[in-house]
């Protein structure tokens, strides 16, 4: 078939915008048929078909997994829980439970909420995760990179092609205020940065490297820093993110000091990152716009002028047994639920940043599976712990994938997507798609 013809031979070569727009123009079954005898492709294909469509019920499997490794984290990043909601590491048998997921996946990451490369079986994790995926798939990884160079050979011989690292610092002193690693961690990570481009452009391995900066006040003085240093590395791509929204005071962080335009030079460094992020040659992923976006609701920013709360160190945070209380009580740690309907809800506080409206063509529901620790909770996206007016949505690789995949919850996500209205995180998302 034609179909196949155009995209057999490499559709890697696509973007999911090309390859997308190749597959839109013909039907479902026409995609199926193409690609009858090659599941990885067949799945691919009608899944970027489906969001093409802006189906609701899905019949693909999600292309690109992110299954939890470590629930665990040996950075304190003053941005996330990580360091303290996390409790454990996945056992083999629960990845067993997701190998027929596995098996459809183009892509998969070594991601979730901790530090994948602290767990101490990685190694098994990686044997199973070779055996079961196709050979044209491939794996990311996402690490601060602390335990990068000790396992760096292990991650390649397993098919890992993109090495995402947690920088959030151009320098030393920076990055252990960011990230709590030790003064010594910074230089480390650098130098397996140096060495996996190296590796690169020997050409004995494809691979992309990529850093990534969440903006907070405490290292807005330094993007247009980091946008240099990653050209000094030779990285292949540069990510600067928006600090997320949240609806209240985050227990454990200092989150109303955090956001970027709470420096007292905020104009000027961000005028410098402008500038920066023009001249680069390298691709540099950022909304600028969203920087000086206010991460609470009015309501709580009143709050917070009114009675700011305390400072807190990360050895209070650790100890204090409200924040402990508060993290310990979690949706997550309660029974499990299926994404049931509760009731019709409209989030929305007339709020819209960026102007959004559907359709608003948000992939991840369509591409994406995220299930970040181990409540299994399966994430709508990113940035939506469950989709309002639903209950949580727990799948821990038991059961019927697509009874999941295609619950009420994740079904109402897409229809509002496409039709409206917008939940309200949607409106604030700071990802741009």
């Amino acid at each position: 078939m034609r179909l196949r013809a155009i995209m057999a031979l490499n559709a890697y070569r696509y973007t999911n915008v090309e390859a997308g727009a190749i597959v839109k123009g013909y039907t479902r079954d026409e995609v199926r048929a193409a690609f009858a005898r090659d599941e990885l492709y067949r799945n691919l294909f009608l899944n970027l078909w489906e969001y093409e469509h802006g189906e609701t019920v899905l019949q693909s499997y999600p292309y690109d997994v992110s299954l939890p490794i470590a629930d665990i984290c040996n950075a304190r990043c003053t941005f996330c829980t990580s360091w303290l909601e996390g409790r454990r590491m996945l056992k083999l048998a629960e990845l067993d439970a997701f190998e027929d997921v596995i098996r459809h996946a183009a892509v998969i990451g070594l991601a979730g909420h901790g530090e994948p490369l602290v767990h101490p079986e990685l190694p098994a994790i990686l044997d199973r995760l070779a055996a079961w995926l196709d050979p044209r798939a491939q794996c990311y990884v996402i690490t601060n990179g602390v335990h990068l160079a000790r396992h760096r050979d292990r991650l390649l011989a397993a098919r890992v092609k993109s090495f995402g690292i947690s920088l959030n610092a151009a320098t030393a002193a920076t990055h252990d205020v960011v990230m709590g690693l030790g003064t010594g961690a910074f230089d480390e990570v650098l130098e397996s940065i140096r060495a996996l481009v190296a590796l690169r452009d020997s050409g004995r391995r494809s691979i992309a490297v990529t850093i990534s900066m969440v903006l907070t006040a405490d290292n807005i003085a330094e993007v247009a820093a980091f946008v240099r240093l990653g050209l000094a590395l030779g990285v292949d791509k540069i990510q600067l993110k928006t600090l997320a929204g949240a609806g209240g005071i985050v227990p454990g962080l200092n989150y109303e000091l955090l956001p970027p335009f709470r420096h007292p030079d905020y104009s000027r460094h961000k005028a410098e990152a402008l500038a920066a992020i023009a001249a680069s040659p390298v691709p540099v992923t950022a909304d600028p716009t969203s920087w000086d976006t206010k991460v609470f609701p009015e309501e709580v920013e009143r709050r917070l002028a009114a009675v700011p709360p305390r400072v807190i160190s990360r050895r209070e945070a650790l100890a204090d047994p409200v924040v402990r209380a508060h993290y310990d009580a979690q949706d997550k740690h309660g029974a499990p639920t299926r994404g049931e309907f509760i009731a019709a809800i409209d989030d929305r506080d007339g709020v819209d940043p960026y102007g959004r409206k559907p359709r608003f063509a948000c992939r991840a529901p369509y591409h994406h599976l995220y299930i970040n620790d181990f409540s299994y909770n399966m994430s709508p996206c990113c940035y939506m712990g469950r989709v309002p007016g639903h209950r949580p949505l727990i799948y821990d690789g038991s059961g019927d994938f697509f009874n999941a995949w295609n619950s009420p919850a994740m079904v109402s996500l897409r229809a509002r997507l496409r039709d409206g209205p917008l939940y309200d995180m949607c409106t604030k998302c700071p990802e741009a798609w």
